[in-house]
């Protein structure tokens, strides 16, 4: 994926509640798509450690949004942060975020009535 610079993140519960705050997680899947208003974004599905499986929460990074890009590179693809600063480009493949950790801090969110969880930004590990 070409990132250039010019993001919006969200996030969706599965399975158990979890609370706010900080939390460590892994990368268990990333692939490229388009939003509802046809901006290229990535999605990431992020997975806490626990127990009964865990916990796993979608998290979109939509690429037209400088500072959620990143934020991205600085907590899970370094390597690429100096081509991103200095050129306002890089080049990164969704499947070399697989199985890198993070910390991340979500927050409560209202959503069409309801509380829902939602990482507002990564951290760095």
């Amino acid at each position: 994926m070409r990132l250039t610079r010019r993001d919006f993140g969200g996030a969706h519960r599965y399975g158990r509640r979890f609370e706010a705050g900080e939390h460590s997680a892994l990368v268990l899947k990333a692939h490229e798509a388009t939003s509802d208003a046809g901006n290229a974004m990535l999605v990431l599905v992020l997975g806490f450690p626990g127990p009964e499986g865990g916990v796993k929460v979608d998290h979109y990074v939509v690429t037209h949004f400088d500072h959620l890009v990143e934020n991205l590179l600085a907590c899970l693809a370094p390597e690429h942060l100096h081509s991103w600063r200095t050129t306002g480009a890089c080049d990164l493949e969704p499947a070399a975020l697989l199985g890198r950790e993070c910390q991340i801090l979500i927050e409560a969110e209202e959503w069409r009535g309801q509380l829902r969880p939602r990482v507002r930004r990564l951290l760095p590990f």
